[in-house]
């Protein structure tokens, strides 16, 4: 099994792991760029069989909520925690936000 949340916060790689920057992923054009430390479905024999399924689906489902909700952070509460719940696969912490629809 592949340990990719060390993959994903090696800092020798990243530097700052930890610091939400998906600028990192983009070109002089603005366009993506793929990294070959980057590998949210696995690698090798154990990758995700439902990789584009999941891609394609995960892509639709964000850019629905995007157009029709603005998220906030709820005042005077910690923002989310980015260390995993660790199990056979990491979940995030329990957090809140505050979630308005667009009108």
């Amino acid at each position: 099994m592949a340990n990719i949340y060390g993959i994903h916060f090696d800092k020798n790689h990243w530097k700052d792991p930890e610091t939400f920057r998906p600028e990192r992923f983009l070109d002089a054009n603005r366009k993506f760029k793929n990294d070959d430390w980057l590998r949210p479905f696995g690698f090798g024999k154990r990758i995700c069989p439902g990789q584009q399924l999941a891609s394609i689906s995960l892509t639709h489902y964000l850019a629905v909520l995007m157009q029709n909700f603005t998220f906030h952070p709820v005042p005077n509460e910690p923002l989310p925690s980015l260390q995993p719940i660790v199990g056979v696969t990491n979940g995030p912490q329990p957090f809140r936000a505050l979630i308005e629809a667009r009108s």
